[in-house]
């Protein structure tokens, strides 16, 4: 796989910011908590092959969480093997299922070949000292466990509305009252909690939990994809890109818990269904992410970029602890499109993730979505980066139904063309200024696409300082 080069300054950051923080999932303006095992007992030899072993704790699985047959928990890990060895197969010829009490979880050959197991902690330490010795493993890293809660400010109201965010980034004052405003045609991967059906044009939903129901009841899932793609009727709000196919991958369970090993599986069948249909255009979501306390890539990193490559834009949300989105996976994915917030006073939001992981700004704060409540629609104001993520979502799906056959690159770079009246403020250093813009990306209007350039001398550095001054058939 080849991957565009990363800007040294992205690199260098790391020598300019000491970087103390908690592990926890970044995404809207809720509260995240860690599932942890502190009573687990340590690793008792040196291993190589485990990268990030200071995050193996975060990969413990205690209680309902745990498959243990011991009673001791499990811990989950990601294997990564040899390209083109399949690792099941693998691993069943070591007789690694039958020596140690493990069980496999997830099978890739799309993302990266390897394979998410889970490992009795009665036996971690001996499987971790076998698979040191089997020459077909490169890595072995922590599937890190996390939980999120969300929360919203419900409201009363149920007019179709349009949210500021949609002028913000370029759209006319009456965006929706030319039923030509849509995105037929573009398949809108969204991956989160779920979604409901009410005002969106549902291609299919997809449950990789353990969940009994693939439908949203964490209001995250369902808010994003209208934000990007509610329909033109007279219900709810309008999205972006409205009438655009939503692709629900359900990746968070209701209590918020999810792994990266599960968000990889559904990034690896992202990728199977742009083999399947090549000629579809797609855009991903993924609004939210996990802090890593480093740098370095994760296999959620690495399933990013192959989706790129597959030729998937990935909009992903930058975070929300107002510091650097270095540590963020998958913000911090090289071919990534990472977005943070402003205000409707075009102001940085101050909860925002900042740092040269940015790519764009976007509308992130008090934004009308739908959500469900009580068993009805209801309507809520909601602040976050995954808005902000979700905006772009819905500008790069426009602009793909406009373009169809655009590559991932060609989409960042229309993100960042126009808008020129537009300049947010107080934007911290070693971030982009730049904001996401879609007035050119509607029928009626022409975009030319820039020349390919190189992302490092033309977009780096951001030295900071921003400016001072339908459910109806013939939707179908």
């Amino acid at each position: 796989m080849q991957h565009h080069n990363t800007s040294p300054l992205r690199r260098l950051s790391t020598l300019l910011l000491t970087l103390l923080l908690v592990v926890g999932l970044q995404a809207c303006s809720d509260s995240f908590t860690q599932t942890l095992d502190d009573t687990s007992e340590p690793i008792d030899q040196v291993t190589t092959k485990l990268r990030h072993a200071d995050l193996l704790d975060q990969a413990r699985r205690t209680g309902e969480h745990s498959a243990s047959k011991s009673g001791v928990g499990t811990t989950g890990l990601i294997v990564k093997v040899n390209d083109g060895i399949e690792p099941f197969k693998m691993f069943s010829r070591y007789k690694m299922f039958s020596r140690f009490k493990m069980f496999s979880r997830f099978e890739y050959d799309d993302a990266f070949f390897g394979l998410a197991i889970e490992v009795d902690n009665s036996d971690l330490n001996a499987a971790l000292a076998e698979m040191e010795n089997i020459p077909e493993i490169e890595w072995i890293e922590p599937d890190i466990a996390f939980v999120i809660d969300f929360f919203e400010a419900v409201l009363e109201d149920d007019a179709q509305a349009l949210p500021w965010g949609h002028t913000a980034i370029g759209l006319p004052d009456n965006w929706g009252s030319s039923r030509d405003h849509r995105a037929k045609g573009v398949d809108v991967f969204i991956l989160d909690t779920g979604i409901r059906g009410f005002d969106l044009k549902v291609k299919e939903e997809v449950n990789f939990t353990s969940s009994p129901s693939v439908k949203d009841v964490e209001n995250h899932g369902f808010s994003m994809a209208s934000i990007a793609a509610a329909r033109n009727n007279t219900r709810g709000i309008i999205g972006v890109a409205p009438n655009a196919n939503i692709r629900s991958l359900k990746v968070l369970a209701e209590d918020g818990s999810s792994t990266l090993s599960t968000v990889v599986a559904a990034v690896e069948y992202m990728i199977e269904q742009k083999a399947a249909s090549p000629s579809t255009p797609m855009v991903a979501n993924i609004s939210f992410g996990v802090n890593v306390l480093s740098e370095w890539d994760f296999s959620l990193d690495i399933a990013v970029d192959a989706a790129v490559e597959a030729g998937i834009p990935v909009v992903v949300a930058a975070g929300n602890s107002g510091e650097d989105a270095l540590v963020i996976s998958p913000a911090h994915a090289p071919r990534a499109i990472t977005v943070g917030a402003y205000d409707d006073d075009g102001e940085f939001s101050d909860f925002s993730n900042t740092g040269i992981m940015l790519d764009f700004l976007a509308p992130g704060e008090d934004v009308l979505t739908p959500v469900w409540e009580n068993g009805e629609i209801a309507y809520a104001l909601q602040s976050g980066t995954s808005q902000a993520a979700a905006y772009a979502t819905g500008a790069a799906a426009l602009y793909l139904a406009q373009n169809p056959n655009a590559t991932p690159f060609e989409v960042q770079q229309a993100l960042g063309e126009g808008c020129a009246n537009v300049a947010i403020d107080d934007v911290p250093w070693f971030t982009t200024p730049k904001t996401v813009c879609a007035e050119s990306f509607y029928p009626g209007t022409t975009y030319v696409a820039p020349a390919q350039t190189n992302r490092e001398s033309s977009e780096w550095p951001w030295w900071g300082g921003g400016s001072d001054n339908d459910d109806d058939d013939d939707d179908d």
